[in-house]
């Protein structure tokens, strides 16, 4: 894409100018908010075009952080996220007006804003070099999948964290994450208020695995309602820690 943009302004080739407006719709339909990525596209167009004495990083982060409809979108994400401080004022503003507002249905905001908005946190999170992690929390019990009202998923995620501790050691983020992922999903645990704690404290790592819980349990699963209720919540407290830090910036 920076390539494209510098070839774009240098060039007068003509079949390099042709290919803005198609280049400008793809992105657009890999995107749950083709505005955000229509108006970003053009501001890079104009900057390329016009020759302005802009920095278009900005606006390209603006345009990369919203493409949660490609396949690689992970790695995109991760990419905003080592572009430094050209990226800060697009993803901060992203998480102030990105918001679930008292009159959005959860679904609604879950499938065109809630994905945008986790990325930026951690893209945000990674330019902050925020890494808050807990250190050691005690699964004491010999099975876990007791706990909770999806063993399965309890099981999956214990097996993996296992691996991960043997390989990389605690303080790892994919640890983090296998232990957020478990975590929030023991839900008939009498200590469950205190384990949910626990996974708002691991920070940037929660934010994926509760992403996970929207994608894995249906809005209609009554049986694991409490789980899905509970990874709501907390979403919604990390998101508000992250605006937070946004406005303090």
């Amino acid at each position: 894409m920076r390539g494209f943009f510098v070839a774009y302004a240098e060039s007068e080739d003509s079949e390099v100018r042709d290919l803005m407006h198609p280049l400008w719709m793809y992105l657009c339909s890999l995107s749950s908010d083709p505005a955000g990525v229509f108006s970003r596209m053009g501001r890079c167009r104009a900057i390329g075009r016009e020759g302005l004495d802009e920095d278009g990083e900005r606006y390209l982060a603006g345009v990369l952080i919203r493409l949660d409809k490609a396949e690689n979108y992970g790695d995109i994400a991760i990419e905003v996220g080592k572009m430094g401080e050209v990226a800060r004022a697009e993803l901060e503003g992203l998480v102030r007006a990105q918001r679930m507002v008292e009159e959005d249905e959860w679904e609604v905001f879950k499938s065109r804003k809630q994905k945008i908005v986790t990325r930026a946190c951690v893209a945000l999170d990674s330019l902050d070099g925020v890494v808050d992690v807990v250190r050691k929390v005690n699964l004491h019990e010999d099975r876990p999948h007791r706990l909770t009202s999806d063993p399965s998923g309890v099981m999956m995620y214990i097996r993996t964290y296992k691996n991960s501790l043997q390989r990389f050691g605690a303080d790892d983020q994919d640890s983090d994450f296998m232990l957020a992922s478990i975590l929030v999903r023991l839900d008939k645990s009498e200590h469950y208020s205190t384990l949910l704690e626990h996974v708002f404290t691991l920070g940037t790592p929660a934010f994926t695995a509760l992403h996970n819980v929207f994608d894995q349990i249906p809005e209609r699963d009554m049986e694991r309602r409490e789980i899905l209720k509970q990874a709501r919540i907390l979403w919604g407290r990390l998101l508000a820690q992250t605006r937070a830090r946004a406005r303090r910036s």
